[in-house]
């Protein structure tokens, strides 16, 4: 209930800290976000939640080939990505080219592989179509799958993506067509 005029020797603080504001509160420091009842967060402020942290891409043009109905790891591309901070999340996106359309029902998935820890195939259910068994067939198309993958690893963990493909267990499928190139891109977003 007093009026205090600053300085004055006559003053003592007894505990506790006294702070002073210019009016605006800009004087005031680590102020808790829960106090704030309004105003605006300038965008700089804030945690950098959903933030791009790096991308990593990485292409060949290799075809391989299967008959098996289970699914085979492709060699290339295989981008690595070394997370830049906890608990980050990884955007996933793959396309290869492919000679398809005559009956072989074939599929492309993703493999993740973490350096020092587990490697886990067709973290992408999968994506499916006809492809065609013979490779020198006229018509050709492609895949493009994109897979958001929610990781709980530390900061400074390596990890590789490649594709898996499979065929549908009877004739050959064909895949990473010759004359196309296949590519996996990452993105690293701040969780």
């Amino acid at each position: 209930d007093r009026t205090i005029t600053l300085p004055d020797a006559n003053v003592t603080l007894a505990s506790g800290t006294m702070l002073a504001t210019d009016g605006s509160g800009a004087s005031l420091t680590a102020l808790n976000a829960s106090e704030l009842g309004s105003g605006t967060v300038p965008a700089a402020r804030l945690s950098g939640v959903g933030k791009v942290l790096q991308v990593v891409s990485a292409s060949a043009s290799s075809e391989v080939s299967t008959t098996s109905s289970s699914f085979q790891t492709k060699a290339t591309p295989a981008p690595s990505i070394t997370t830049s901070a906890l608990n980050s999340n990884i955007v996933v996106m793959g396309h290869v080219g492919n000679a398809w359309g005559d009956g072989a029902l074939g599929g492309i998935s993703f493999r993740r592989e973490i350096t020092g820890g587990a490697s886990t195939d067709n973290i992408f259910g999968g994506s499916y179509g006809a492809v065609y068994t013979t490779k020198d067939a006229q018509s050709q198309g492609s895949y493009t799958i994109v897979y958001l993958d929610t990781l709980s690893e530390s900061a400074s963990t390596t990890i590789t993506y490649k594709f898996n493909y499979r065929s549908n267990g009877v004739v050959t499928g064909y895949f990473g067509y010759s004359a196309l190139s296949e590519t996996i891109t990452l993105w690293e977003i701040a969780a």
